[in-house]
């Protein structure tokens, strides 16, 4: 049925990545965000039974301890995924309030609509649980006795050792503006450098201003500028303009700190974005041209470019149904002119200091290119080009010579780009 996604395991654990950080070095990736680890009722995760505890299905602490140290030997950070808005029905404090009604301490951890000898569980008429899936209970997060045990967590397992926490659905807390300043306090306390993003998908710089979040999952730019781009929707000039308004909404801390997101294990993958098609097809040239212009794109923008597990393998998958975007990672399926053309990109990423910079600035064009500045002006900045059209086209640069990091041709006057093409050119 439908509810497939969410139901069943395919075997995968954190021995798993530790047995793959050889292929994740080496396509490129520094950091990885991974989906709820912690024991929970479904494979999604999201329904969380005990925070403390690593889900046996993946491994326990020990497993756990040594996937962050190997990562960090590597120069790899690592962010989990925290769930405060909601539990799984088999929680602890859940199960406890059910069996013991008022009584219980817990009893107010929670919404109950109906008499204690009344509950139904997984019935959320009544209790108030998230997007009424009878699963997912909803925390009252404005209980201090809830909000100090949440904060205790998460405190807890940046001093284990996380390098970033991801949070899931921040907006439907009860109470943002009082929970998350104060849990932003909480781990900044354990380290100052830990990297907090949360699930916001529109444009919203109000989580940005240095009281909650370093950065938001940026759907906004990826799923509403970039992806719109590449698969041929909007124009080069048009996606400009668009990105511009978005980096002039944000603080520049946060822009360089950006976590740049198209595909993800809530959407479609990448390249059935691009029309390839779904899980079990197999994808035209056009829509894998365009896959790779929109990873090129990515990587060009200031902050993290993200990559859904698979996608550098042009993986197919569709969200919804069955949702088969989600299906196992195939590592001996992985396309190799993918893993490579991602590999080079990430390469560029570390090579070229104005990518590192928050700095943008829109070089104006018409037609399909899109064109940006990068870093600051003189020496070193990079003119990243784009196009989005089959056929080549060509435009006039400024004055000077500039070298094309990917191919390393030298242009000046102007330069051609290739359909469905894609240049970093950096001033010399």
């Amino acid at each position: 049925g439908d509810s497939h996604c969410c139901h069943q395991y395919f075997g995968g654990d954190l021995e798993g990545i530790l047995d793959r950080l050889d292929d994740l070095e080496a396509r490129g990736i520094t950091t990885l965000y991974m989906n709820p680890i912690f024991a929970a009722g479904s494979a999604h995760g999201y329904d969380t039974e005990n925070y403390r505890l690593v889900a046996p299905n993946f491994g326990d602490s020990t497993v756990l301890r040594t996937l962050l140290d190997r990562a960090h030997a590597r120069d790899l950070r690592v962010i989990w995924d925290f769930v405060p808005n909601h539990v799984g029905i088999g929680h602890w404090a859940f199960q406890h309030a059910v069996d013991n009604g008022e009584t219980s301490p817990y009893w107010d951890w929670f919404h109950f609509k109906v008499p204690a000898d009344s509950i139904q569980v997984g019935n959320a008429d009544h209790y108030d649980a998230w997007w009424d899936f009878g699963s997912l209970p909803e925390l009252q997060t404005q209980n201090p006795e809830v909000m100090d045990h949440l904060l205790k967590v998460a405190a807890d397992w940046t001093r284990f050792g996380f390098d970033g926490i991801r949070v899931d659905v921040p907006g439907d807390l009860g109470n943002p503006g009082q929970f998350f300043p104060a849990w932003r306090n909480a781990v900044k306390a354990v380290d100052p450098d830990v990297y907090l993003v949360g699930e916001i998908w529109e444009r919203d710089p109000i989580w940005l201003r240095g009281d909650q979040f370093d950065a938001l999952m940026n759907y906004a730019l990826g799923q509403g500028m970039v992806e719109p781009f590449a698969r041929g929707d909007t124009p080069g000039p048009v996606a400009a303009r668009e990105m511009a308004a978005q980096y002039a909404a944000y603080p520049e801390a946060s822009v360089a700190m950006s976590f740049n997101v198209i595909a993800s294990h809530d959407t479609d993958r990448l390249l059935t974005m691009m029309g390839g098609g779904d899980l079990g097809e197999v994808a035209d040239a056009e829509s894998r041209a365009r896959h790779k212009l929109a990873a090129a794109v990515l990587y060009a923008l200031p902050g993290m470019p993200m990559t859904f597990q698979g996608d550098e393998c042009a993986f197919l998958g569709r969200s919804g149904g069955r949702h088969t975007a989600r299906y196992p990672m195939q590592w001996d399926a992985c396309d190799a002119d993918f893993v490579t053309h991602y590999a080079a990109l990430a390469a560029l990423k570390r090579s070229l200091p104005a990518l590192a910079s928050p700095a943008f600035r829109a070089f104006p064009r018409s037609g399909g290119l899109l064109a940006f500045y990068r870093g600051e002006p003189g020496p070193g900045e990079v003119l990243a080009v784009f196009n989005n059209a089959s056929s080549s086209e060509t435009m006039t640069v400024p004055p000077g010579e500039w070298e094309d990091r990917g191919d390393g041709g030298i242009w000046s006057g102007s330069v051609t780009v290739p359909g469905f093409g894609w240049r970093y050119l950096e001033r010399k």
